[in-house]
């Protein structure tokens, strides 16, 4: 359990001793334990990643005006509360969508050592990390010498040779089409 969820457990906890467990589970420890990680499972999935203790807080009351009971909340009912809650926030509180940006990855990945495609050393993807300066030359050069090397070993010089010379021509297209692209 991470540090997030520890703490929406412990204000659930610490709420659910307002209200009377349901009565299907009155002395069944095991069962009250199994409800109480189902209500925390809703709200941990609902829950911003940031600023969760006073959502929390919030739903938790909301969820409290809602009831008609003493009773623990049903999974529906806390789950609406949440529904509810998320629908409410204000676009500058609702999470950011997750972007994957593979051209960024790509060239951490050349930061770290490691192992990238070839159309990051030449081409179009090679454009856009440098264009966007998120890789140096110097590590450019070295990944660009290595594949070089590399094919020399398995196919022979003239092949490398002529794989490189095809390479520097492809690298010099997708530049064009890039400042076309940019400038239109």
């Amino acid at each position: 359990m991470n540090l997030r969820q520890a703490e929406i457990a412990k204000m659930l906890a610490q709420w659910l001793e307002s209200y009377t467990p349901p009565r299907s589970m009155a002395g069944n420890a095991e069962a009250l334990q199994r409800e109480s990680e189902r209500l925390l499972s809703v709200l941990t999935k609902f829950a911003p990643q940031d600023g969760y203790n006073g959502w929390v807080s919030s739903v938790l009351e909301q969820c409290s005006y809602q009831m008609k009971t003493r009773a623990w909340p049903t999974v529906g009912e806390l789950g609406a509360a949440c529904s509810n809650a998320r629908k409410a926030m204000k676009p500058s509180e609702k999470p950011a969508a997750f972007v994957l940006d593979v051209h960024e990855l790509n060239a951490n990945r050349m930061k770290a050592g490691e192992a990238v495609g070839e159309g990051y050393l030449y081409g179009r993807e090679a454009v856009e990390i440098i264009a966007r300066g998120l890789i140096d030359q110097e590590t450019m050069t070295k990944y660009r010498s290595a594949a070089f090397f590399r094919r020399k070993d398995i196919h022979g010089e003239e092949a490398a040779l002529a794989w490189e010379a095809e390479a520097k021509q492809r690298h010099e297209d997708a530049k064009t089409a890039r400042k076309q692209r940019v400038a239109a």
